[in-house]
């Protein structure tokens, strides 16, 4: 069985996706919502039989999981504090005009 990379599957009760791999025999997986330190390969010739490997699909949303205006303003911040949460300590740098000395820009 052949497996495509971007693919979502199903393994050792968890979502990953298939990630490109130069060798066919070797399964590299990373976990949905996972790092990158939790990439995980699988040589399958020698692959546990508990090891099975099923398709994973996400049910499609329907009326019901819509919430109300308090959940979606809540996921809405959450989704603004995560941006933000990469460049918080740089951010008025340019627009403050001072030279730092050469001991404050060591880490």
């Amino acid at each position: 069985m052949t497996y495509q990379a971007g693919a979502l599957i199903r393994v050792r009760n968890r979502d990953w996706i298939i990630l490109p791999s130069r060798d066919k025999n070797l399964l590299l997986l990373k976990p949905l919502g996972g790092a990158e330190e939790e990439i995980t390969g699988i040589y399958l010739p020698l692959s546990f039989a508990s090891d099975s490997i099923t398709s994973s699909e996400f049910p499609f949303p329907n009326t019901d999981d819509i919430g109300d205006l308090h959940s979606s303003k809540i996921l809405y911040n959450a989704a603004r504090l995560l941006f933000r949460n990469g460049s918080g300590p740089f951010r008025s740098l340019a627009k403050l005009s001072f030279r730092p000395r050469s001991y404050q820009m060591v880490p």
